[in-house]
């Protein structure tokens, strides 16, 4: 399969990969990231002769390290892989719920009771924006993102994570 090929598939990225989880140029082999779907991948993969697998690279490095693990289906990911602050919310009745407790657990002041509200209306009015597949992500109450609850790629503290194939 040559490079041309997969310009020719779409909006598919040619990625060096290295054997070190450190990013250290070793056993450096080509890799193909950028599918829509895990289906998409699979039918290149068994097109060509290839495996659907993980990658991964930290911000500053060039090359990706492979993890060798191969893919089964998409990330699933949701705010536990961002950690302990972080919540996730797919409906209005889901963030109402919570933030109906977060009032009845006592506000010292109206300034408070602003931010609160302020905050909360651009929470709900991201939950109303959700498309197919996607959660909003709130990081200590506040709006963090909005994000596709399964995915071929996704981005966390400095580190890139993705499905491609080799």
């Amino acid at each position: 399969m040559g490079r041309l090929d997969v310009l020719l598939y779409g909006s598919l990225e040619i990625i060096e990969t290295t054997s070190e989880r450190n990013g250290y140029p070793a056993n450096i082999k080509d890799a193909i990231i950028g599918f829509d779907t895990y289906e998409e991948a699979k039918q290149f993969a068994d097109e060509n002769g290839l495996q659907v697998q993980y990658f991964e690279r930290r911000d500053g490095l060039q090359l990706w390290y492979r993890t060798g693990n191969n893919a089964y289906g998409e990330y699933e990911i949701g705010s536990e892989i961002y950690g302990e602050n972080y919540s996730e919310y797919s409906s209005e009745e889901e963030y109402m719920y919570i933030l109906n407790d977060l009032i009845s657990s006592g506000v010292d002041d109206i300034e408070e009771l602003e931010i609160i509200v302020r905050n909360a209306r651009e929470i709900i009015d991201e939950i109303r924006n959700l498309g197919d597949d996607e959660v909003v992500i709130t990081k200590e109450g506040y709006y963090y993102g909005t994000i596709k609850k399964h995915s071929m790629y996704y981005y966390h503290d400095t580190h890139h994570y993705a499905i491609g194939v080799i």
